[in-house]
């Protein structure tokens, strides 16, 4: 792999050719390119905007202008231009989407996705194994091996049990997973600091000649490709998308009404505390499992029939654990992260900290060698999530601002609000999960909710904030005039244009998305080599 920065070059302008031309070196853009370099014939060029690491003058490049009385804050707190791209960033969960979510919903007006989802499974055990956990499913029934004592109901009629799978916190990094692998390919370039700009149209097939990036000091890298990958994450994807129309004489907009359109995220709260009554039984039934060679963490999905029941997207809770400052398990957490960063002077508050709370380490490697369970101490506070499906809406949308960004680009404009349907879908899910709660975990576990979501008169989507997984502004779909992809990823009417990212959800469910975005990624991937010449 040649690895090189743009502002290094010895030139203003450098031209170049490639077999796949990748823009983003984040989870898609790692993935595709490392499954396409794998075949020694083609050449492999990946375009990164960011660096090895963060810059704030890069980082600029993420503001958007947001014009909704709603604001978004995943434009700036959640995204990352650099090698690894928001994996730097990740939290950490793997879970596919449900097949309900991307069904038909005709009582939501919900088409539903392009494709049968169970298509995606195919590439699941590939993306499992690089990522170093299990390959057991995700689903209720492997309740009765993460949970053997049966303290977890099973078959609710309301509420089902999901185990998400995270990674080791090495394994949140796609740098680190693939560093090795990659470094060995000769056919195989990550251009840093190289932010896409341009586009060169053959107006005649409506294919793209060539893509031009460039530096933040001027430097201009020009790569002419026979196939062309965006997965640059669904702000950035949708932007270039807006500009490729743009420079092609708006040959996707012009009878497409999708473009930009639809953009949703999932909208999330506190609106709980839970109050353990029989501490010790409440951290065995609720806490993390590491019973596989992935921590699984637990989800109470709201069951799709009682969705359709209500009119509403999918939802669930979840649960954690928010540890004082002065925790012996806080402050060794500290003072590890500031060995791995070499600072190295001596805390003594930290050390002093440690003593005094030191049976709650003890208790941690107990739990977590005997009991294979994350420890909740009984100095953490422990909170309810509350998460829902925000519903794609035509009226949710990105489109190209005046102001202009560092590298003088059009900035994205965002004009997004929450709306009733949001707020129907949390007023349904509290309700569920609190007569849930009554019917199965009262008597370990009290569930208090905050003083405010109990006013009859409160409206919980105002306190509501997004989840940064944006989605949607580029849809998929098989009507070219209502999405902009196909089933493969493919922009319709721009023959060696695909997407890799969450912007070509037509739903998004109520699943993290990062492990659909891989598998699409590999999907899109594998129609790209075979339209690849031979």
């Amino acid at each position: 792999m040649a690895l090189r920065v743009l502002d290094k070059t010895g030139s203003l302008t450098t031209t170049t050719t490639a077999s796949v031309c990748i823009i983003g070196a984040g989870f898609a853009g790692l993935v595709a390119a490392t499954r396409l370099a794998r075949d020694r014939r083609r050449r492999i060029i990946v375009v990164e905007s960011g660096l090895k690491g963060f810059d704030p003058a890069i980082s600029a490049l993420n503001e958007i202008e947001d014009t909704g009385s709603d604001r978004f804050t995943g434009s700036t707190q959640s995204r990352f231009r650099g090698l690894g791209g928001t994996s730097l960033l990740w939290s950490g969960k793997l879970l596919p989407l449900s097949a309900s979510d991307t069904r038909p919903r005709p009582y939501l007006n919900m088409e539903g996705w392009p494709f049968d989802i169970a298509e995606l499974d195919v590439y699941r055990p590939e993306i499992e194994s690089f990522m170093g956990v299990d390959l057991e499913p995700y689903e209720e029934s492997i309740s009765n091996r993460l949970d053997p004592d049966s303290l977890l109901p099973r078959n609710d009629g309301d509420i089902s049990l999901r185990w998400p799978k995270r990674p080791s916190l090495k394994n949140h990094n796609l740098t680190n997973i693939f560093r090795e692998e990659i470094e060995k390919f000769d056919n195989l370039e990550i251009w840093l600091g190289a932010t896409a700009s341009g586009f060169e149209f053959d107006l005649a097939s409506g294919k793209i000649k060539a893509l031009t990036a460039r530096s933040l000091a001027g430097q201009t890298l020009r790569v002419a490709a026979d196939e062309y990958l965006v997965a640059a994450g669904t702000l950035e994807s949708t932007r270039l998308l807006l500009l490729a129309d743009r420079q092609a004489n708006h040959a996707i907009s012009m009878d497409c009404d999708a473009l930009g359109r639809y953009f949703n995220d999932h909208l999330g709260l506190i609106p709980a505390t839970l109050r353990p009554l029989k501490r010790t039984l409440t951290n065995r039934t609720l806490s993390d499992r590491s019973t596989f060679s992935a921590q699984r963490h637990l989800h109470f999905e709201l069951r799709p029939e009682i969705q359709e029941k209500n009119g509403i997207g999918s939802a669930y809770c979840d649960l954690w654990a928010e540890l004082p400052e002065d925790s012996s398990l806080t402050k060794s957490k500290q003072i590890l992260a500031g060995i791995k960063q070499r600072r190295l002077g001596f805390d003594l508050q930290g050390f002093k900290a440690i003593v005094k709370d030191s049976p709650s380490l003890f208790r941690t490697a107990e739990w977590q060698w005997l009991k294979k369970q994350k420890y909740w101490p009984a100095n953490a506070s422990l909170q309810m999530n509350m998460w829902v499906e925000q519903l794609p809406q035509w009226q949710n949308r990105l489109c190209l601002s005046e102001q202009k960004d560092p590298l003088q680009l059009p900035k994205l404009k965002l004009e997004w609000k929450k709306t009733e349907a949001d707020e129907k879908a949390f007023k349904i899910m509290a309700r569920k999960i609190n007569d849930y709660w009554n019917r199965h975990l009262a008597a370990i576990c009290r569930l208090e909710w905050k003083p405010e979501f109990l006013s009859p008169n409160c409206r919980m989507v105002d306190s509501a904030y997004d989840l940064a997984h944006p989605a949607g502004s580029t849809r998929m779909g098989s009507n070219p005039s209502k999405s902009v992809v196909d089933a493969h990823l493919r922009v319709h009417r721009m023959p060696n244009l695909s997407v890799a990212s969450a912007s070509v959800f037509p739903s998004s469910g109520s699943a993290n998305p990062t492990l659909t975005i891989m598998e699409l990624a590999l999907r899109a991937t594998d129609a790209i080599a075979k339209r690849l010449p031979a």
